[in-house]
């Protein structure tokens, strides 16, 4: 059998963002497989040192735009357990509606992009239609589509706006409404089920970033995880995280939606992490007494999935590429930071 070797990238419609990808081939089975990545060359997180927390140029959130908000409250949580400053139940409260409603926005983009590496157009334009209607009242909320400077120190800076809370339960009732056509279009083929069982495998060693530790007993098929697996995660997660914003919508709290912080240090060393349907993200932390930060550590959902890549590749076929790597879910400038 005739060996070669190929690289796709730094631009490739089959690669997440910019970053190269070395294969060997024997035929058409993937035998090698190599990564190279800092090609977007962010310098988010060595520019920040020296820096203070609270400087409006402090935007760790453009690692990930779909996890902006999550890493918007990952940050400020760190800024409040420093100053040992207890939040408001009621900005509590939104800040979890705001971020589960984040989680939900990535997770229906997934699902759009699997079917497209599937090649099924129609629902592909289905689940983008939901997402946008989604992302609509994520921009009631917090005034913006993107940057959203949103969560801050105390609180948040707007309360829930007028209507929103009936509009987004409408919303969950429409997708919960939608998904058994969905989830029966992913699979309208009984072949799919089963080629994508058996489709970019990886060894379950419970430490891969594509599925959180949480749900992870309850979302793999076997001693693998593969492309089906992720796929039937992530469509099982869209459903969960809907219920919960339901339930937060039956018990809305009374309350301020921000309190003024006095800024005083008591803390200089945090450590923090916050569980979302892509995986755990992790943040560390240092300060000097003035606030400026010395030090930042940041280990995303993506630095877990990238590892398993070789390994989902291997021995795969290379027609197969684009799919396994999308069922990856990784985010390259989650990585490039």
């Amino acid at each position: 059998m005739i060996q070669k070797n190929i690289e796709l990238g730094p631009i490739h419609e089959f690669l997440p963002g910019a970053m190269k990808i070395g294969l060997g081939l024997s035929g058409d089975e993937i035998v090698s497989v190599d990564t190279e990545f800092g090609y977007l060359a962010k310098n988010l997180i060595p520019g920040s040192i020296g820096t203070s927390i609270f400087a409006r140029t402090l935007r760790l959130s453009r690692l990930e735009p779909e996890s902006a908000l999550i890493i918007d409250q990952m940050l400020c949580g760190c800024i409040e357990e420093a100053m040992e400053f207890e939040v408001n139940p009621r900005a509590e409260w939104v800040r979890l509606v705001a971020k589960e409603m984040c989680d939900l926005i990535g997770i229906l983009k997934y699902l759009a992009l699997m079917s497209k590496r599937m090649k099924l157009a129609s629902l592909m334009q289905v689940l983008l239609r939901h997402r946008e209607d989604l992302v609509d009242l994520l921009e009631l909320l917090t005034g913006s589509r993107f940057g959203y400077d949103y969560i801050i120190p105390g609180g948040v800076r707007f309360d829930l706006s007028h209507g929103l809370a009936d509009r987004l339960d409408r919303w969950i009732h429409n997708y919960l409404a939608d998904f058994d056509r969905i989830e029966s279009l992913f699979y309208w083929v009984g072949y799919h089920r089963n080629f994508l069982s058996h489709l970019g495998s990886v060894a379950d060693r419970g430490d891969l970033g594509f599925v959180s530790r949480a749900n992870k007993d309850h979302t793999r098929l076997g001693p693998v995880s593969n492309v089906r697996s992720r796929l039937d995660f992530g469509l099982s997660a869209s459903v969960s995280v809907g219920r919960r914003l339901l339930e937060l919508l039956n018990a809305i709290p009374e309350g301020r939606y921000h309190d003024p912080v006095d800024r005083v240090l008591r803390k200089t060393q945090l450590r923090t992490e916050m569980e979302t349907q892509r995986g755990v993200w992790q943040f560390y932390f240092e300060f000097e007494s003035n606030w400026s930060i010395q030090k930042i550590e940041v280990n995303s959902p993506s630095d877990q999935s990238i590892k398993a890549l070789p390994e989902a590749l291997m021995n795969e076929n290379i027609d197969d590429l684009p799919l396994i790597m999308q069922s990856l879910n990784f985010i390259v400038a989650e990585i490039d930071k």
